[in-house]
């Protein structure tokens, strides 16, 4: 099979270990506890997304599955790089009994559920980044990249 499928299925299975997580779901909106998945393409979103103005006021989460590198030696393994972005309006930031901030906190929560992982790739998932920045004016975002070795499956024949 060609790796570029096998990028949907990193993505498909990112997006549902995310929405099975009430503490992450509490912090994109509260009333989609146990139906997270409703959030899909609402608030969770297997692309890197922006905002679509200054003035959208909501939490959400994006990601990229990249492969960045196909071993050259022996062409049996490659690089997988994920990359979540946690995006929250400013006025959002604050979290009622939080010690944190919004985007701070889910990439805490990310970092827990993904960190370690040996659900995706040969090995375990290893958080190689996590970075504030600003997406606009109005816009705070935290990302955070994985990375994990997995077999070529092109060369595979699956």
């Amino acid at each position: 099979m060609a790796n570029s499928f096998e990028i949907i299925r990193y993505k498909q299975k990112l997006i549902s270990s995310i929405v099975n997580q009430d503490t992450i779901i509490n912090l994109i909106d509260s009333d989609y506890i146990g139906i997270g998945d409703e959030l899909i393409y609402n608030n969770i979103f297997p692309y890197m997304r922006v905002p679509h103005t200054e003035e959208e006021k909501l939490t959400y989460i994006t990601m990229r599955v990249d492969v960045p590198n196909i071993s050259s030696s022996r062409k049996t393994l490659k690089d997988i790089l994920i990359t979540i972005s946690v995006v929250t309006h400013q006025d959002l930031m604050k979290v009622e009994n939080g010690g944190g901030t919004r985007t701070d906190l889910l990439g805490a929560e990310i970092d827990n559920l993904f960190n370690g992982s040996d659900e995706f790739g040969i090995g375990q998932l290893e958080l190689k980044s996590n970075f504030e920045e600003n997406v606009d004016y109005k816009h705070r975002c935290r990302t955070l990249k994985f990375v994990v070795t997995d077999i070529n499956r092109s060369l595979c024949g699956d």
